[in-house]
């Protein structure tokens, strides 16, 4: 014995409830869904102070908002110019707070920074700030105006004659700086130029 089939009004009743169920199904997951790329959720729940600060850092510190940039297939000397390129477009957007691809200009030293620079430089500790150690020192950038730095060096003189800027930044630097290929940052195998980027949320 074998089932009568469906009468094609049956059939198409069968669709029309089928189609508002799944209508019903999409309208509430719309409703209910909730997508994110927070890290924290993938966590087990804080037990103390200690862990609740790290979820914290993870969700809203700084790592959490750190990018690291892979430029690939050309060449070494394509790939610089692109990374260059890339920093140079992002530097200007607002959305970002901090984009770095090893070139070691001035725009690197956090402009936050700038205006505490006497108090983390440990020059004044041995150094009085006296009329005769500003002499001195600009002096010295007088020297250095003469020199292949020349560019580099002298947008600091007037608000930094002792280059504190730069004394921090070269004591700032890590023991071991990434690979450097045409003055930007490569992988060990030369095949990807890499950016560092922080984005402002």
């Amino acid at each position: 014995m074998t089932d009568a089939p469906l009468r094609p009004a049956a059939r198409i009743a069968l669709a029309a409830v089928w189609m508002a169920v799944l209508a019903l199904a999409g309208w509430f997951v719309a409703q209910h869904l909730h997508l994110s790329g927070d890290l924290r959720r993938f966590m087990p729940a804080p037990r103390t102070a200690e862990q609740k600060l790290l979820i914290d850092e993870l969700g809203e510190g700084p790592g959490s908002r750190l990018l690291l940039v892979a430029l690939s297939g050309a060449d070494e000397e394509t790939l610089a110019a692109q990374s260059r390129a890339l920093r140079t477009a992002l530097a200007g957007d607002k959305r970002f707070t901090f984009v770095a691809n090893g070139e070691g200009g001035l725009e690197a030293f956090p402009e936050r920074l700038r205006p505490y620079r006497y108090l983390l430089s440990r020059t004044l500790d041995t150094e009085r700030l006296d009329t005769d150690y500003l002499a001195d020192q600009i002096q010295s950038r007088v020297a250095d105006l003469g020199s292949p730095a020349a560019a580099m060096i002298e947008p600091l003189v007037p608000s930094d004659p002792t280059l504190e800027s730069l004394a921090l930044a070269e004591s700032w630097a890590p023991g071991t700086a990434p690979h450097s290929v045409h003055g930007v940052w490569f992988d060990r195998g030369g095949g990807q130029a890499l950016l560092a980027i922080q984005t402002r949320a």
